[in-house]
Order: C-alpha cells, then structure tokens, then sequence
C-alpha cells in the first residue's frame, strides 16, 4: 500500500469522527490535496528523477478527481489540451495548484450550483508554463 493512500484513509477515518461540517470540509479539502500531490509523484516512483512527465494524462486524471471529490463532475464539463514536460519538483506544486484552482472552480465558479463547459488548457515556452481555465455560465 502506498503512503498516499494510508495518509488519505486517515483523513477520511479522522473526518468521520468530525461532526461540524466546516471541520469536515477541511479534512476533504486536505485529501484531496493530498491526492493531487499522489497522481504526479507516483509516476516518479519507477522512473529517475532527471525524467520528464508528459502532463496531459495525469492532468486529465487530476481534474476529473478533484470535479469528483467536490461532487462537481457531473454539473462542470471538463476539457483538458494541451501536453507540458514537468519534472518532479515541478509537479508537485503544479499539482497543488492545480488541485487549489479546481476546488475553488467546484465551490464559486458557477453560480447557485449551476454548471457548465470549463477549459484547462496548459501550454510552455521555454520555461515558463503557462494554465489557462476558461469557462462559461
């Protein structure tokens, strides 16, 4: 079993026995955290760390988890384009922003719980790396 999922089925242990629901939220908000960090590193695991990941199926993975953790996926359309190169300490902050952006998609983006199309769209240029999310109401 790897730590990942220990740490995650803690939480969600931890959280059943949490009746206040912003202190729930928290521990949610927590794994799903957690998970995000989890989808890229476990890709690392196998591989040496000079490796570069091709972001677009792990991203893909990442925001269909995260839609579904917040019981959005079947009110936000999703559509991820776009294939970067990122190597381990890259991924894990990109996943966690990545994760951050989408919760607070799944909480505010749409108004009164309404849905609708959203866009991740992820390109590079030299260095620089550049996510775009675009959706409409």
């Amino acid at each position: 079993m790897e730590c990942w999922t220990i740490i995650t089925s803690l939480l969600n242990l931890q959280s059943r026995q949490v009746q206040e629901r912003k202190s729930n939220a928290l521990f949610e908000e927590a794994r799903t955290r957690v998970q995000s960090m989890a989808i890229y590193v476990s890709q690392f695991t196998n591989r040496s760390r000079s490796l570069l990941l091709s972001s677009l199926p792990y991203t893909r993975r990442l925001v269909s988890e995260v839609l579904k953790s917040y019981g959005a996926q079947e009110r936000i359309q999703a559509h991820v384009s776009g294939d970067i190169s990122l190597e381990l300490q890259r991924a894990i902050p990109f996943a966690l922003l990545m994760n951050e952006l989408l919760s607070n998609v799944s909480k505010h983006a749409f108004p009164s719980g309404e849905g609708g199309p959203l866009s991740v769209r992820l390109t590079s240029e030299d260095s620089t790396i550049t996510l775009t999310l675009a959706g409409q109401v």
